[in-house]
């Protein structure tokens, strides 16, 4: 339980959220960053990253931040619900994207609870190769 993945060295920021039923039995976030000294924007010519963002979506993404960026992990635990955010920022620090996770949302269900997926859980094997490297775990 609790779990929430940290990945990097991609050249872009990604904040992704399988839901639940399809990974794990609760919905499994993660949040890539990178990088603070190179990026997708400087590393790619300008054609082919508006194709990857354009015809390669991830479904679990909330979109990809490829300039220059770092990532924020912020724990809340004031309140009857405490919150974890997500964060890739740019490099002024403003939030390019950003996702808030309930605490309670990364627990197991209560045994007997039946989970039914609650999103497109697409195995990685079964897409098109151009969205293979880009699946969440």
């Amino acid at each position: 339980e609790g779990v929430i993945l940290l990945s990097g060295d991609v050249h872009l920021g990604e904040v992704l959220r399988s839901p639940a039923g399809c990974l794990a039995p609760y919905p499994i976030n993660e949040i890539t960053s990178s990088g603070m000294t190179h990026s997708a924007s400087a590393s790619f010519p300008g054609i082919a990253l508006e194709l990857l963002k354009r015809f390669s979506p991830n479904p679990f993404s909330l979109g990809m931040h490829l300039d220059v960026n770092y990532g924020t992990v912020d724990f809340d635990w004031d309140g009857p619900s405490p919150v974890v955010t997500l964060s890739v920022r740019d490099r002024e620090g403003r939030a390019a994207l950003q996702r808030r996770v309930s605490i309670a949302d990364l627990k197991f269900p209560e045994e007997g609870a039946q989970v039914d997926p609650q999103g497109d859980c697409t195995e990685e094997a079964q897409l098109p190769w151009w969205h293979r490297c880009r699946q969440l775990v």
